[in-house]
């Protein structure tokens, strides 16, 4: 826990992936959790993408925000976006 007189420091941490354009992405994100075995991470859409499969389009608008999980031990991340109304 930290003291409520000191501010709070984060940890930024560069996520770098492979889009489904296959364009190469850094994102400077905020560390929230790290463990053994997994981390997650938080950072804000600074531009905003779409993602095709099939006929289905999502669109993920600059200002929303994602908090990604990463499992070592598993084949897949979790993303879950957010809308910026939705920040706290």
């Amino acid at each position: 826990m930290y003291p409520m007189n000191q501010p709070f420091q984060h940890k930024i941490i560069t996520e770098r992936k492979i889009r489904y354009d296959s364009v190469i992405v850094e994102n400077e994100c905020i560390l929230l959790q790290a463990e053994k075995q997994s981390i997650i991470l938080f950072h804000e859409i600074k531009e905003p993408f779409t993602m095709i499969h099939n006929q289905h389009e999502l669109t993920i608008l600059k200002g929303s925000y994602t908090l990604a999980y990463y499992y070592k031990d598993q084949p897949f991340n979790l993303y879950i976006w957010r809308e910026k109304k939705d920040l706290i």
